[in-house]
């Protein structure tokens, strides 16, 4: 207790007392000007230093100060004060209170021994001769403090030589400086406060380890120890006022603290169990000395030689440093700038952060697993590696980076302006990527074995690079909207030169296409050209590769059409020797798109009524013997019948924009059911509905391209029938069918179109008069006329081209002469048996236009030879009266301006029932 003024005497009533202490082993001390001190003597003998002044003996003070310590002087006092004389006993535990001050230490009479000291008092220093330590159980301790808060501010010097076989445990908060060649061998403790030394043997013999359980080593000057430390659970402190360098083992459960403006080197392998923690100065150590995580508000120095991993998180306001020729890899994470003057340094950018300054001849590392975006700032002039399959972001400028930048692996992408410094050569390794990710760069140099990728969203950014351009079979990709000269696009640009081969993607954004002339420049080479670049394309048109872009293809060309020796590389889609020059280079799947609405128009057709259903209106044809027989002149006016179809055509259109040939192969079944609708002497009235199913496929070529189209068609339709007693009939059909398509392009290896839906349908009206000629003979000139009509879903295929429908309508005139052939007879049962045989000849013509499609813009015409001719032979026959029937015809056809170039083969084969 401190007081200021009187003290009286109201008594002290202590309270719970620690274990193993009892009432006996304390005494009350106010023989020490305003305190009250509570004192224990537990395992010791106290000794209270009276000091050599005059009038200090037996005045009931423990007067302290100034003296001469000897083993007879009479300078010590009890805790009252009441009795000076020597120490006794000796050893004893020596306190030094009330006033500091010089005490020398004179073993003239003796050898000088303590079990322990307590500076309770600042200012004290003893000097002299040599002090034993010879504390009880081997432990001496020395405590500079009082257990107040001002007794932190306590400083005591102990010069004199310490020698003995104890221990030396500082405690309490004050300062002990230990400035003495001290020889004690039990080794140092320093429980709390601070322990000041400038030279290692300040400490004891070198075998003597150091403990720090809560306090501070301070070194006051230079020195290096290579004793072993043990930091506690409470952890210990080095004060460098001056640089210190450990080479002992560190180890305990505890933190390690530096504190202080010198320098504290590690060069142990270390073991202890608790953190690093830097409030000023700098620390240097390597992987095997530095435990633990890192709070550095100071320096921290990795000087390492050998390769290593650092495992702890580091953190604070601090700076870091990596020396030394191995590499170190932070598993951790870091939140400090680094500099990296020696060897290299790995981390990944999801535990990494601050900036990055890299020294000529040192390396960092982005090692990344996984992806992530790095928001530092590199400088210097070493060297940036990109490694790991993730993708790294650099996310700031990076101007202030004159190093080399070297993308060994995943991909290293730019986040901002100038995030590729302009001043650094790049190098992308095989399977690497170097990524502008929808920014422009400018870079000092460029050896490309990897992919340089310039697309990144709309066309228009641009790779710069100031000096040279190596090409090591690495590839460039680029986003361009595909059309005419001037289409924007990625670029880029050399100023230097360029060397050795490599690729070029284009990724056609949106542009719908359109034939050029002078191209689309994507590389502009300031230099000598010497490099080779071969395009990445989407297929191979005359040994050249080529992209599509709407409905054109684009091939890669160097050096422009008017500047035919400029070292520039330019996408054309023209063909080479075009004539007139230039001819457009369409896309292969343009046949493809041209040809798919006459594949669906040969489906569509509608044919004739005795394609249909065979005969029904039979004439007064006689049997072999000329007798008549029953049903003779007769229409069968209910049925029900079915038919299959197979036809196959080649055609050669007369007006094709891609010059598309394509041949279609169709098969249906139909089905039907004919009414009676009324019936007179004039004649009768048939009225059918009917259902049909079936497929059309096609192999479509040209010199663009080849592919396939496969069509599946169903659908319902009604026919209406009138047969005058005259031999004379009109027939009119309606039907309607759904088409379900697929669209595969053999040259470029892919589907066009999944389960596209078109729809289509058909009229016809069709008149005829038989003419008999006699009993079995008869002549019907026939006509018709059909209209044809087929739409499909637009669609976008893989390439972005979007294909819509345009005009797809025929309009055909048929006029034909048939000859015919009817008998009857009577079979065993009595019933009649009926055939029909003819053979005819037709003259097709079609009044419109043929097809056209529209293909992001382009228009493609595919239009048929409008004249054709064909020929056919067919028949009926029919039993049972009439109640059976099979019927079938075989037909040919061919475009008359240009014989043979387009024909077609088919057969129908019908069954049909009475009802």
């Amino acid at each position: 207790i401190n007081y200021g003024g009187a003290l009286p005497d109201n008594g002290l009533e202590l309270g719970n007392l620690p274990a193993g202490v009892t009432a006996a082993d304390l005494t009350v001390q106010t023989s020490v000007a305003n305190q009250v001190n509570l004192i224990s003597s537990v395992g010791n003998d106290l000794l209270f230093w009276d000091g050599d002044a005059a009038g200090n003996a037996n005045n009931d003070l423990v007067d302290g100060g100034n003296g001469t310590w000897t083993a007879t002087s009479l300078n010590w006092t009890t805790s009252t004060g009441l009795v000076t004389g020597a120490m006794k006993p000796q050893p004893g535990f020596a306190i030094f209170q009330t006033l500091g001050g010089t005490v020398i230490a004179d073993g003239s009479a003796g050898a000088l021994a303590i079990t322990g000291m307590q500076f309770a008092a600042d200012g004290y220093r003893i000097e002299g001769d040599a002090i034993t330590l010879d504390g009880a159980g081997g432990e001496s301790i020395i405590r500079v403090g009082d257990g107040t808060v001002a007794g932190a501010g306590y400083t005591a010097t102990i010069a004199s030589v310490l020698t003995g076989t104890s221990s030396l445990t500082k405690t309490d908060a004050g300062t002990l400086v230990l400035s003495g060649a001290n020889t004690y061998t039990g080794g140092t403790t320093v429980l709390g406060g601070v322990l000041s030394v400038s030279a290692d043997n300040n400490l004891g013999v070198a075998a003597g380890g150091l403990t720090l359980s809560g306090g501070t080593l301070r070194n006051t000057a230079a020195f290096s120890s290579a004793r072993d430390v043990t930091l506690s659970s409470a952890g210990g402190t080095f004060d460098t006022v001056a640089d210190l360098t450990l080479s002992g083992e560190i180890s305990g459960a505890g933190s390690l603290a530096k504190t202080g403006a010198g320098t504290l080197t590690l060069t142990g392998t270390n073991s202890y169990g608790g953190n690093t923690l830097v409030s000023a100065g700098t620390l240097v150590g390597d992987a095997t000395s530095i435990r633990g995580d890192i709070g550095n508000s100071g320096t921290v120095v990795f000087d390492q030689a050998a390769d290593a991993s650092f495992a702890g998180d580091i953190s604070g306001t601090g700076a870091m440093m990596k020396d030394g020729a191995g590499v170190l890899t932070l598993s951790g994470t870091s939140l400090l700038d680094w500099t990296v003057n020696q060897g290299g340094l790995v981390s990944a950018a999801e535990r990494f952060g601050g900036d990055v300054a890299i020294g000529a001849g040192a390396s960092f590392t982005f090692d990344q697993v996984a992806s992530a975006s790095y928001a530092g700032v590199l400088s210097g002039a070493g060297t940036f590696i990109k490694d790991g399959q993730g993708t790294l972001l650099l996310a700031l400028d990076n101007s202030g980076f004159t190093g080399a930048t070297t993308v060994s692996g995943g991909t290293l992408a730019a986040g901002a302006a100038n995030a590729f410094s302009s001043s650094s050569q790049f190098s992308v390794a095989s399977g690497a990527t170097l990524d502008l990710a929808g920014t422009s760069q400018t870079i000092a140099g460029l050896s490309n074995a990897g992919t340089v990728r310039i697309a990144g969203g709309v066309p228009g950014d641009t790779l710069t690079v100031s000096g040279d351009y190596v090409g090591n079979s690495g590839a460039v990709v680029l986003n361009a909207a595909l059309g005419g000269d001037g289409s924007p696009t990625d670029m880029l640009v050399i100023a230097g030169n360029t060397s050795g081969t490599g690729t070029l993607q284009v990724v056609n954004f949106g542009g719908s296409g359109a034939q050029t002339v002078g191209g689309i420049k994507i590389v502009d080479v300031g230099g000598v050209s010497n490099g080779s670049f071969s395009l990445d394309g989407n297929y191979t048109f005359e040994d050249d590769a080529a992209v599509v872009g709407g409905a054109y293809a684009y091939r890669l060309y160097k050096n422009g059409v008017s500047t035919p020796a400029d070292g520039d590389w330019y996408l054309r889609s023209a063909l080479v020797n075009g004539d007139p020059d230039p001819q457009p280079l369409y896309s292969p799947g343009v046949p493809l798109y041209e040809a798919y609405e006459g594949v669906l128009q040969a489906f569509n057709e509608l044919g004739t009524m005795q394609q249909r259903i065979g005969n029904r209106s039979w004439g007064e044809g006689a049997t072999p013997q000329g007798a008549d027989l029953p049903g003779q002149g007769s229409v069968d006016g209910k049925a029900i019948w079915a038919r299959i179809e197979a036809a196959h055509a080649e055609i050669k259109p007369e007006t094709s924009t891609s010059g598309t040939n394509y041949d279609v192969t169709t098969w249906k079944l139909q089905a039907g059911v004919d009414g009676l609708l009324h019936e007179s002497d004039a004649g009768t009235l048939i009225g059918g509905i009917t259902a049909h199913y079936g497929t059309a496929s096609s192999d479509v070529s040209s010199i663009f391209g080849a592919g396939s189209i496969a069509a599946t068609g169903y659908g319902v339709g009604s026919t209406l029938t009138w047969f005058g007693s005259g031999g004379f009939y009109v027939d009119a059909q309606a039907e309607a069918t759904w088409y379900d398509s697929d669209i595969r392009s053999a040259t470029l290896g892919t589907t066009l179109a999944d389960g596209n839906n078109g729809f289509g349908y058909g009229l016809s009206i069709e008149t005829g008069q038989k003419i008999a000629l006699n009993g079995n003979w008869s002549l019907t000139p026939q006509a018709q006329l059909a209209y044809s009509s087929v739409d499909f879903d637009a669609f976008t295929d893989p390439f972005g081209a979007v294909v819509s429908p345009g005009s797809s309508n025929s309009f055909v005139g048929r006029l034909g002469l048939s000859a015919d052939y009817e008998d009857q007879w009577v079979d065993d049962a009595g019933q009649v048996s009926r055939t029909h045989i003819y053979g005819l000849g037709n003259l097709y013509y079609d009044f419109l236009d043929g097809n056209d499609v529209d293909v992001s813009g382009t228009k493609l015409v595919s239009e048929n030879q409008a004249l054709w001719g064909g020929v056919g032979l067919g028949g009926s026959l029919s039993w049972a009266d009439g109640r059976y029937a099979v019927f079938g015809e075989g037909t040919a056809r061919t475009s008359l301006k240009d014989f043979g170039d387009s024909h077609a083969l088919g057969a129908k084969l019908g069954f049909a029932v009475k009802w």
